[in-house]
């Protein structure tokens, strides 16, 4: 008896024991893992917050998406026979109406949409980091995305009662997917299932089609996947068309879609004629918006004429960093490739609405942080070289009794790993410029348009409650 108690004890004391080094073994892959992807998960974080700041915000077409939710319910049976215009209405986009009519009777309409597209927000600054990992490096790639979801339309639009931010993961997943399969031979049905998905997210928002087309002429270039991805592009198309056949409503609103697109809206795409939208490069700029820490020369003494003409010029200045990032990024071929699919969008579409605009986000963003970056080094680099001239030639005139004491303390520090302590030190700086630009782009979307309308009601209710 005293031999089985003995042996109970020990049993216990062993469980006990790997118990606590289970813990333990847990708890350190736990902080591991924490620390070895702490850059995306400071995206998430910063991409869930911003999208919930900004959660179901209504906009003039809000209404429309509403109505076709409503629509799938049944709750508005006769709304696509009565519109009157196909061009501004969302039958062209029926996928997030969908999948929110679903969860509209239990949470809502802002709701709904702000949790489905939220969903896609964070899905498309995950794209945003992997995509410039393979352009570049992780600190870069952390510097893309942080810029990504802090861009003034992802504030905006990202989590509003809109659809656009799904066209916005669209585009970005296409360059992503051809980036990461380059030189790879993938399975037959990974390559279907991508097209599957590609050629759904058309019926998101219609900026994907700019994303499928460049996918499918990647793949017939390479000759890889190619006839699967057909077959799934054909098998969306085709059930799209036996619902629109065996929807009476909607056939007769893609009759009409059909004629107001090859007849009035080619005149409105020649013609360009709307006075009350700004010019394209100011359109630009304030789409990829990142020299808001430039006014900060107005408080300082000296530098706020300097800063004045930076501003008035600044478009000279972004078109520099747009092609000196260009020219830096690395898969270059593919990336300049895809440069032609996503402008003839925004020309078929509005060439100055920063809307339309941002479906160029899959190049302009890496290449605005990429040119940025080494724009930031070169003139780190010429500082720390032209500090070293001014003490040499301070010396040679005898102005300095003890250069070696001088550089010892200042110039030896820098100059073992100079080019590295240069790289971390611009990146430094190019965090704090778009943090500050992450606090504008947060504050001015506020102050225009308000806070979500979801939270604020949050915070009534819990006020009153």
């Amino acid at each position: 008896m005293k031999c089985v108690a003995s042996t109970t004890k020990l049993n216990q004391y062993c469980n006990k024991l790997f118990g606590c080094l289970r813990t333990k073994a847990n708890s350190e892959s736990f902080g591991a893992f924490i620390i070895a992807n702490w850059r995306i998960l400071a995206i998430i974080s910063i991409s869930v917050l911003e999208a919930v700041l900004n959660l179901g915000r209504y906009w003039n077409d809000s209404e429309m998406y509403i109505s076709l939710s409503n629509y799938f319910l049944g709750k508005n049976p006769e709304y696509i026979a009565s519109i009157p215009q196909p061009y501004t209405s969302s039958p062209r986009r029926p996928m997030i109406p969908f999948l929110a009519s679903l969860l509209m009777p239990t949470l809502g309409a802002p709701l709904s949409y702000g949790i489905i597209n939220t969903f896609f927000w964070v899905g498309a600054a995950i794209i945003s980091y992997k995509t410039a990992e393979i352009l570049s490096d992780k600190n870069r790639a952390f510097l893309v995305a942080l810029f990504f979801t802090t861009s003034i339309p992802m504030i905006a639009y990202g989590s509003s009662i809109l659809t656009d931010v799904g066209g916005y993961f669209a585009v970005g997943a296409s360059l992503y997917l051809c980036l990461f399969e380059r030189g790879k031979t993938m399975r037959r049905r990974i390559y279907f299932i991508q097209a599957l998905l590609l050629a759904l997210a058309c019926l998101i928002n219609e900026m994907a089609i700019a994303g499928l087309l460049f996918l499918l002429f990647i793949r017939a270039k390479e000759r890889k996947g190619i006839v699967e991805s057909l077959i799934a592009v054909g098998s969306v198309i085709a059930g799209a068309i036996l619902i629109i056949l065996l929807n009476p409503s909607y056939s007769k609103f893609i009759y009409k879609a059909f004629d107001f697109y090859t007849t009035t809206y080619i005149s409105y795409v020649i013609a360009r004629n709307d006075p009350h939208n700004p010019a394209f490069a100011d359109a630009l700029i304030w789409t990829y918006r990142i020299n808001s820490p430039i006014t900060l020369g107005y408080i300082l003494p000296f530098f706020g004429l300097f800063a004045s003409y930076i501003l008035r010029y600044f478009f000279v200045i972004f078109i520099v960093l747009l092609a000196l990032g260009l020219y830096n990024i690395s898969e270059k071929k593919t990336t300049y490739s895809y440069l032609p699919f996503l402008a003839l969008y925004v020309f078929v579409s509005r060439l100055n609405i920063e809307r339309y605009l941002f479906v160029l986000w899959p190049v302009f963003v890496p290449a605005l942080i990429c040119g940025s970056h080494e724009l930031i080094q070169y003139v780190f680099g010429f500082i720390f070289r032209a500090f070293a001239a001014i003490i040499r030639a301070l010396s040679r005139l005898g102005l300095i009794a003890n250069r070696e004491e001088i550089e010892t303390g200042i110039y030896r520090k820098i100059k073992p790993n100079a080019m590295e302590r240069i790289h971390r030190l611009s990146s430094l700086a190019l965090v704090a410029w778009l943090i500050y630009q992450a606090y504008c782009n947060t504050l001015d979307i506020a102050l225009q348009f308000g806070l979500s309308p979801v939270l604020i009601e949050l915070l009534r209710s819990t006020r009153f409650s």
